[in-house]
């Protein structure tokens, strides 16, 4: 990766300081298999070509006001190659590859702020416009693809509302509401890959953006000089969220995927998906220099379809947590003996 960053600091109209963060880094990914006794080793090989610049400036308005703004243009490069190999004799064979030719770009611009309205309550929040283009070219000759191209151009406005409140020193409570907002990459469009044995996922040009709408409130207390505590519980609320269903290809159910006849999937737009969740903390210092901490995370979500049927949400965690006993004689050794769950 090669990264050039400007920084400059004057104070005047416009900013206290500014950076400009120019970036360029090139990604490899070879995936090499063979079948047992099989003559023929499958070479598939995707690169990526990741250019981007960042433009942010910092402002301050009186003892009370920051505002940070900016803007941020991306642009990626995927060219996916793929051949067979004979083993011995080293000649190769095109056979279909994992992804399309693809062009994905993002153009984005910021402004956030934050007031301290009191000395105990300060309000924190902003928006943010982004477009996306994605330009994927599919080859056919090896996929009775119906559609030679996919083309996509989504936009959308975001912002975050959030406060903190510390009516104590010993207490903090804050409040977070957020929107987001994801566009299809080539990776949901137009990757072809066997994802579990007897399917195959395969492109959807038609997958649009799914927006999330995040809420989140949380409360810490230190009680005493001993104990502190910690409590989070958040809810999003995804709508046209990306699921992996059963699909059609070409009226097709299913296709012929290096040799094998495999149902079809792809990702698809569902109706609503949720995810909502808690998490807590607590730590006690104990005696002769010990302490005790433990974490504990509870998630839950649904996937609500076109047809009103809820269906679980993929990559949800289950209950999950740690704990820690911790001796610190001094600043310079510390020991730990942890066990996760």
């Amino acid at each position: 990766m090669y990264q050039l960053t400007v920084n400059h600091r004057q104070e005047n109209t416009f900013y206290e300081e500014a950076s400009l963060r120019l970036a360029q880094q090139r990604f490899e990914e070879s995936r090499i298999d063979r079948d047992f006794n099989a003559l023929l080793q499958r070479n598939r090989i995707e690169e990526v070509l990741a250019y981007s610049a960042n433009l942010d400036f910092t402002k301050t308005l009186g003892q009370r006001l920051e505002l940070y703004y900016g803007a941020e243009a991306v642009l990626n490069e995927v060219n996916s190659t793929a051949f067979n190999r004979h083993i011995y004799s080293g000649t190769e064979t095109p056979i279909g590859t994992r992804y399309p030719q693809s062009e994905w770009g993002s153009l984005g611009a910021y402004l956030t702020g934050r007031y301290q309205l009191t000395e105990t309550f300060s309000l924190e929040g902003g928006l943010r416009y982004n477009r996306f283009d994605l330009q994927s070219r599919f080859d056919t000759a090896f996929y009775d693809f119906p559609f030679a191209q996919a083309s996509l151009n989504n936009g959308a406005l975001t912002g975050h509302l959030g406060w903190v409140w510390s009516p104590g020193e010993n207490t903090r409570l804050k409040g977070h509401f957020s929107t987001g907002f994801r566009a299809p990459n080539v990776d949901d469009v137009g990757k072809v890959f066997d994802s579990q044995p007897g399917t195959v996922i395969v492109p959807n040009p038609n997958l649009s953006a799914e927006y999330a709408y995040n809420f989140e409130l949380s409360a810490a207390q230190v009680i005493g000089e001993r104990l502190k505590l910690d409590l989070t519980g958040y809810y999003s609320l995804l709508n046209d969220a990306m699921v992996r269903r059963p699909f059609h290809l070409a009226g097709q159910d299913s296709i012929l995927y290096d040799g094998t006849l495999r149902q079809v999937a792809a990702l698809q737009n569902a109706a609503q998906a949720r995810v909502y969740g808690l998490q807590g903390a607590l730590e006690i210092k104990l005696p002769y220099d010990f302490s005790l901490q433990t974490t504990v995370n509870w998630q839950d979500g649904a996937n609500q379809l076109l047809d009103g049927t809820e269906t679980p949400v993929r990559h949800v965690a289950p209950l999950f947590g740690a704990l820690r006993l911790t001796y610190r004689p001094n600043a310079r050794l510390t020991w730990q003996v942890y066990a996760r769950a």
